[in-house]
């Protein structure tokens, strides 16, 4: 507590002055005492489904629910920190290999979605067991992987056999990193490892050197002196699934500058039409990306009728799915290079890199 300047006045009132500062100083040390059970936040900058804490000088991780905000789970740094860890999302694994810590996963969910060769390696070495699909994961596997703790997509609800999991001692951990907006947001759950993983620092260091990459490479697309149309997705059964105009993809569409069909649909998910809407909606439209099927003979045999897309009569559509593992291990920590991509894609002059990292042209 702070104090202004005291300027005392004349003598025989200094006995009533000193009694009054006892008082004043003898509850500014039940305020200080009040304050060391307090919660107060750490640094988030752009994730909204967790957050840091400290109460009575400790450090805590609290994750959030997407639905209503409230704390889900509340996990304490660990005096012993994590050295084994059974990652479920391959986003996790691309999380971790960030901070140089694949050593310390034991368990993932299946190798057919991994792209890291030294995940790979381990996994051939035997020193990383498959899991398999997280609703269907003997409990006995489990234990056998030897992991301390188990990081799974969070879905609102208890990991199974959570109960009987945490008796004997592997922590449960939900990870809402999917159910993030903001491109950056998404990637700052590398913070949620490092806290687990004792790995702070570096967690810290990547993001920020992570933030000033994604800020230049928008300020790059600024100087674009056009902003072409692009349409993204593709069909899934009777509908075609795009992304919504409040949606991470979007996000990045828009910091991309360029004119995303459905930016002005509502919702952070999915938007779902007839494949009538969408020839309609895009007689006009210069690109599609995200196709989800890497060549042009996949798409017309998946749906005919995608050959009358204008993208499509003008040569201008792409894809990421040849690289598909190590774009869903990658991209969620890297938006930057997503958005290098995208400024590649549509705004070639500008020359963010040589190369597409994850993109090339379905043919």
């Amino acid at each position: 507590m702070k104090f202004g300047y005291f300027y005392p006045m004349k003598f025989r009132f200094a006995a009533p002055v000193l009694l009054c500062l006892v008082f004043i100083l003898a509850s500014c040390k039940g305020e200080e005492k009040s304050a060391q059970n307090t919660i107060t936040p750490s640094s988030v900058e752009y994730a909204k489904h967790f957050r840091f804490t400290e109460e009575n000088g400790q450090r805590i991780m609290e994750i959030l629910s997407p639905e209503d905000g409230k704390v889900e789970r509340r996990i304490f740094k660990a005096e012993k920190e994590i050295k084994k860890i059974a990652a479920l999302s391959s986003t996790h694994v691309g999380m971790i290999a960030k901070l140089d810590a694949e050593d310390y996963i034991v368990g993932i969910s299946d190798k057919q979605y991994t792209y890291n060769p030294r995940i790979l390696e381990q996994i051939e070495k035997g020193k990383i067991i498959e899991l398999g699909e997280s609703s269907q994961i003997p409990v006995e596997r489990i234990i056998q992987s030897k992991t301390q703790a188990i990081v799974y997509s969070g879905f609102g609800k208890d990991f199974p056999h959570q109960k009987q999991l945490e008796n004997i001692g592997i922590q449960c951990i939900p990870n809402y990193d999917w159910r993030e907006l903001h491109p950056l947001g998404k990637a700052e759950w590398i913070k949620f490892f490092g806290f687990l993983l004792d790995k702070e620092e570096e967690a810290q260091k990547y993001f920020d050197d992570l933030v000033v990459r994604y800020a230049d490479l928008k300020e790059l697309a600024l100087q674009a002196e056009t902003k072409p149309s692009v349409m993204s997705g593709n069909m899934w059964g009777d509908n075609w699934h795009a992304p919504a105009g409040e949606s991470f993809h979007a996000i990045l569409l828009q910091d991309a500058q360029v004119d995303y069909v459905w930016a002005n649909t509502e919702g952070t998910g999915s938007v779902f039409y007839p494949l009538e809407k969408v020839m309609a909606d895009n007689a006009q439209t210069e690109y599609w990306i995200n196709t989800g099927v890497g060549t042009m003979d996949g798409l017309l045999d998946r749906q005919g009728k995608v050959e009358f897309l204008n993208p499509v009569k003008l040569n201008r559509v792409y894809d990421y799915s040849n690289a598909g593992n190590y774009y869903w291990e990658e991209a969620a920590i890297a938006p930057d290079k997503v958005l290098s991509d995208y400024i590649l894609l549509f705004h070639p002059a500008l020359k963010p890199s040589e190369k597409f990292h994850f993109y090339h042209q379905v043919k």
